[in-house]
């Protein structure tokens, strides 16, 4: 479907209705992010290909001007046997070389040169200018070059300093921008190959943990517990969709410059092309015609529909269709002060549906209830056995009884700080009851030479989270308080009082009390 929207001066734009795309897949491993590097460098090339045919058109008029007719067969064969580009055409719109294209490019021609009054019938005038796009303009190019026989060698100053040099300069600024593009492109697919790689392997290595833990012997390294490779996995799916959201950002702001870029090229090359048919017109009488149809048709190129016929074809390989923006908005489309001026991609982020956030990713394993930890939350740990400074730190008691201990709750360290199993341990509590503090005495497993144990102290902010943490713990070694023991541990704290000083040897007070046989 298309809607026609009417110019102020009452000519039409046809404009292509976009279809809608799907946005970002929920699978961690299944991103549906299209690589459009390679269409947008097709269309770079397209323009580096339009902007050399203009080239090759004025620097095979300068050879008529300094050689006339001489010269004359080398301008069609360098302009019109060179490649030239055929743009994306819209249904309504001529292919190059068409009937279609014929007709529009000599009703635009003749209108060029010959305007029509308002009492005129317009009865044979084209139904559409939608119909006239670039490939028209190639087309009336082709039709016009072999009415240049004529030339003058007053014309090859102007051509040689001023038309020349410009259109050599936008070139080089496209095909920089283009290798640009590519290489930065190249850089974001492979950043985010390796994470996608780096997930997989995580995701296979979390499968089997889970498999083991489910099999009869439960207990298996700390480096294979599911919620410790399931912690490792996030993080990296964090950096995964982080890489992927710029590519997405990347892709989409590359894309909408390109839009603009194209716009301002048609701008250079209309006011270039312009330039130029003025010198001729100025030089030659009979021979303007030639160049008045020509410049006619590519004035009557409308970028706005150029660009959607560019979308309408590649929608399901371009990222900006799925913007939550409009893909046909762009900056000003004007001829820039200078060719450095040409459009460049914003850095800026976008709103689009192929964005994915990391919370909502899905992987084999992530609700597995061996990931799920049976409890978790901050303890102060004292520092040293001589040290009376408390730290806090998250810890975590897997399904697997490990007593993990994190900087913090948040996934940017993925890696424990101290690991400690918990039926090899030792459990005491300090003789004070309202300093909240108990003490694990074990071996650091994290720790690769062979070591001694050693106590841990930890502190509670409160009797309950004590009695909680104490609890879980004395479980998890093999002991259990009672509910009428947890009852007089409540009434002791309470009964204790406040001011008590501090005394360092509490830390490693109080009776050990052994793990009970499994």
């Amino acid at each position: 479907m298309s809607s026609i929207v009417t110019s102020a001066g009452g000519s039409r734009i046809v404009t292509p209705q976009l279809k809608k795309l799907d946005g970002a897949s929920n699978d961690l491993l299944k991103s549906n992010i299209p690589d459009s590097t390679s269409i947008v460098t097709t269309r770079y090339n397209k323009d580096l290909k339009l902007i050399t045919a203009v080239q090759r058109f004025a620097e095979s008029y300068l050879k008529i001007a300094t050689n006339n007719v001489k010269l004359t067969d080398d301008l069609s064969k360098n302009t019109l046997s060179k490649d030239l580009p055929n743009f994306e055409a819209s249904a309504d719109s001529a292919v190059s070389g068409s009937a279609k294209a014929n007709n529009a490019a000599g009703v635009v021609e003749s209108r060029a040169v010959s305007p029509i009054e308002e009492n005129e019938d317009e009865s044979w005038n084209i139904t559409d200018d939608s119909e006239v796009d670039l490939n028209v303009f190639v087309y009336s190019l082709r039709r016009n070059i072999t009415l240049l026989y004529n030339t003058t060698l007053k014309l090859q100053t102007q051509i040689k300093g001023d038309i020349l040099p410009r259109l050599k300069t936008l070139y080089a600024e496209v095909e920089a921008r283009k290798k640009d593009f590519a290489a930065a492109s190249a850089k974001h697919s492979k950043a985010v190959a390796k994470c996608r790689d780096t997930s997989s392997k995580d995701v296979a290595r979390l499968q089997g943990a889970i498999g083991l833990f489910n099999s009869e012997d439960s207990r298996t390294d700390y480096k294979r517990d599911p919620y410790f490779l399931k912690r490792s996995l996030m993080k990296d799916a964090v950096v995964q969709v982080q890489n992927e959201n710029d590519y997405v950002d990347f892709l989409e702001n590359n894309e909408r410059a390109l839009k603009t870029l194209e716009a301002q090229i048609l701008s250079v090359l209309r006011q270039t092309f312009g330039t130029l048919t003025s010198m001729v017109c100025g030089y030659y009488g009979t021979k303007t015609e030639a160049f008045q149809k020509a410049d006619g048709v590519f004035k009557a190129v409308s970028s706005d529909n150029e660009w959607h016929n560019f979308i309408s074809k590649n929608s399901d390989f371009l990222v900006v269709s799925r913007s939550t923006e409009d893909p046909e908005e762009s900056d000003v489309t004007s001829v820039p002060a200078s060719l450095s001026g040409l459009a460049k991609p914003a850095n800026v982020h976008r709103g689009n549906a192929l964005k994915r956030n990391y919370e909502q990713v899905q992987f084999a394993g992530r609700d597995d209830s061996s990931t799920v930890p049976i409890l978790e939350g901050n303890l102060l740990r004292n520092e040293g056995q001589l040290k009376k400074k408390y730290s806090s730190y998250y810890y975590v008691i897997t399904q697997s009884k490990y007593f993990l201990e994190f900087p913090t709750a948040s996934l940017d360290r993925s890696s424990p700080t101290l690991v400690l199993y918990l039926p090899d341990c030792l459990l005491s509590k300090s003789k004070h009851e309202n300093k909240f503090k108990f003490t694990i005495r074990g071996k650091d497993q994290t720790n690769l030479i062979a070591v001694r144990k050693r106590a841990y102290s930890f502190r509670a902010s409160s009797s309950e989270e004590f009695l909680t943490w104490y609890n879980v713990v004395s479980e998890v070694t093999g002991l259990m308080v009672s509910r009428a023991e947890q009852d007089e541990e409540l009434r002791d704290v309470a009964s204790v009082s406040s001011t008590e000083t501090f005394e360092s040897a509490e830390d490693q007070t109080g009776n050990e009390v052994p793990q009970s046989p499994k």
